[in-house]
């Protein structure tokens, strides 16, 4: 079915739409040298780059950046998705399916126990209808996901609803210190 909130020139790229894998980074033990693991790490980012050279060629529209094609960017998420226990990911509203990368996902769930949530963040430039539209997508591929709005946010910070949070931080600190010096002073 075709995403009726897209206009005719989005469906038109959408059926010609092939998503991008993420490149997987070869298995490894703490006994390989750091020499062996580059090595196949590299020969494993040069087939994936094949891959992605055969899409590219087949499809003129396509453009990856040149953060794609660099093999050290990649090592970079690897190394997060490893060390973390949460990954989020934050994709813009007004065009959530372009942005959020389902690979993704299903790489990190791959690593091992990892939980995924996808954050669509400028929420407030959406109507309830697509709201509802999004929120249903997403709940039906079994995404776990959020609906954001950090200038939502940031007006709150700006018109001194910041003040209340600290003040009720502060208050926690004094209650704290209070309770240090009465401990203080029956010991």
């Amino acid at each position: 079915m075709v995403n009726v909130f897209l206009g005719e020139r989005e469906q038109q790229i959408k059926g010609q739409y092939v998503p991008l894998t993420i490149p997987r980074r070869p298995a490894w033990n703490k006994k390989m040298t750091g020499h062996e693991i580059e090595s196949q790490e590299n020969q494993s980012f040069l087939e994936w780059r094949r891959d992605i050279a055969t899409i590219e060629q087949d499809n003129v529209t396509l453009a990856i950046t040149p953060f794609e094609k660099n093999l050290d960017i990649w090592r970079q998420l690897w190394r997060v998705i490893e060390k973390c226990d949460m990954l989020l990911q934050i994709v813009d509203a007004r065009n959530p399916y372009f942005f959020y990368s389902a690979d993704l996902e299903k790489y990190i769930k791959e690593v091992g126990d990892k939980q995924f949530i996808l954050l669509i963040n400028k929420a407030d430039y959406l109507s309830e209808e697509l709201i509802v539209h999004w929120n249903q997508y997403f709940k039906e591929q079994g995404v776990q996901h959020i609906f954001f709005s950090a200038l939502d946010e940031q007006t709150k910070i700006d018109e001194g609803d910041l003040e209340d949070i600290q003040s009720e931080g502060d208050d926690e600190d004094a209650k704290s210190s209070d309770q240090s010096d009465n401990e203080d002073k029956t010991h």
